[in-house]
């Protein structure tokens, strides 16, 4: 019940008091720049520390390395169920915290490592 009450208890995502973006321009390409996180205080070590990278509209970035290396939170990041230690991310321009989570989230697509399956088609499981 107490983490019933906490998750209850918390504001929404977006504030409905800031005014967000909910379309994107024509230009898509998504521009990272020194992007660092950390899970927990500032004692804990990064694990993504002052990546740049751009991934062009319409084109694939794949992203490859160890197990724990930071692929996963990359992906959250971008999703928006985290907020970077420190960073620049935009989107055609707009900066992707100023970008409304439910218009950005309903425009991407990910399957997550942790995904649970349906018994469905494999269409309706990714959508």
């Amino acid at each position: 019940m107490e983490r019933l009450s906490q998750v209850h208890c918390k504001e929404d995502e977006d504030d409905s008091s800031l005014h967000k973006v909910s379309e994107l321009s024509e230009n898509k390409t998504i521009e990272i720049k020194d992007l660092s996180y950390r899970y927990g205080g500032k004692s804990t070590p990064f694990v993504l520390k002052d990546l740049n990278c751009s991934i062009p509209e319409g084109k694939t970035k794949p992203t490859m390395g160890a197990s724990g290396s930071g692929k996963t939170t990359l992906m959250t990041l971008l999703l928006k169920y985290y907020e970077p230690t420190k960073c620049s991310i935009s989107i055609g321009g707009i900066e992707l915290n100023h970008i409304n989570n439910d218009f950005w989230r309903s425009n991407c697509g990910a399957v997550m490592q942790d995904t649970f399956m349906f018994d469905d088609t494999i269409a309706s499981n990714i959508s």
